[in-house]
């Protein structure tokens, strides 16, 4: 079976890390995502988000953001063969036997209305803003909050930010309305962990009208590994990686097939589907890819669409 490069732009390891600071990245076997699952499963560079548990933490969230940059640094960048990608171009710097990982920031509720904090994070290597998790903050609305604002004069102070500095905004986990004030102000766009809601009704799955929005914009659509997100019917049937081809397959039909990569959301996820449980299993699903749509797609999907984006932007 052909291996290819993956680019995976979401896992959420750092906050596992934090909350366990016994744990290895190298090889501790309670982690979806470590050194030795990385090589596995061919992954080539992988996105580590700073998220905040919003259960677990009310009142000291940016010194929980702060303690997950000590265990990228202290951990994840400890470990033979990590290389820190402060700049999509350094991808391609990458040795054979190097692995690239960078910062996103899933949620800004860590930082109040303070722009000096979101500077402070892009200035630590941060290279995507979520603007908000399903829940409401002081950027804007999340897909969970009823009343489903757009951005705030501080959110559009962050985009400008992101704007002047090439960071990308991601839509993935925000409100209907934040997506339109997004898509019509934020320079580099993605959806790093959603699929499509005509598959299945998931809130956080991107509906037709955004996709139409995404693939005018040039945005990227990177797809989750949740089962939830991919099958309405995941508690009575198991979900196969079959049925996440179906929704990569819907997208190339839909004229999105250059702008799509992978966001697997491992260490953020508990129900997964068969066969891509883990970071080491990450060619099964490039292998049904290329059975459906052929192999230059599946690289495309894999690492090549991001790849030609950043040639084309940065």
């Amino acid at each position: 079976m052909k291996t290819y490069p993956i680019i995976d732009w979401h896992c959420d390891v750092l906050m596992k890390l934090h909350q366990n600071p016994d744990y290895s990245f190298y090889d501790n076997e309670n982690l979806d995502v470590n050194v030795l699952k990385l090589r596995k499963g061919g992954v080539k560079v992988q996105a580590c988000a700073i998220f905040i548990d919003p259960d677990a933490y009310i009142d000291n969230k940016y010194d929980v953001a702060l303690g997950q940059i000590d265990a990228f640094k202290n951990n994840v960048l400890k470990q033979e063969g990590i290389v820190h990608i402060k700049h999509f171009a350094e991808i391609e710097n990458l040795k054979d036997d190097e692995i690239g990982v960078f910062l996103t920031l899933e949620g800004l509720d860590c930082v109040g209305s303070d722009i000096t904090k979101v500077k402070q994070f892009i200035d630590e290597g941060v290279l995507s803003i979520g603007m908000t998790w399903n829940d409401a903050n002081l950027a804007c609305d999340g897909i969970g909050e009823t009343r489903g604002a757009g951005l705030t004069t501080f959110g559009f102070d962050v985009v400008k930010l992101a704007n002047d500095r090439d960071v990308f905004i991601d839509v993935s986990h925000i409100s209907l309305n934040g997506f339109e004030d997004v898509l019509d102000t934020a320079k580099h766009v993605i959806a790093s962990h959603s699929n499509v809601q005509k598959l299945a009704s998931h809130r956080r799955n991107l509906n037709d009208g955004q996709i139409q929005r995404m693939k005018d914009k040039g945005a990227l659509v990177h797809f989750v590994y949740c089962d939830a997100f991919v099958n309405d019917q995941h508690r009575v049937e198991p979900t196969t990686i079959q049925m996440l081809v179906d929704h990569i397959e819907h997208l190339h039909h839909a004229g999105l097939a250059s702008q799509l990569g992978l966001g697997s959301d491992f260490d953020g996820i508990s129900s997964k589907i068969m066969n891509l449980e883990d970071a080491s299993q990450s060619q099964n699903l490039l292998h049904e890819i290329s059975v459906r749509l052929g192999s230059a797609f599946a690289e495309d999907i894999a690492f090549g669409n991001f790849m030609r984006y950043v040639n084309r932007h940065f």
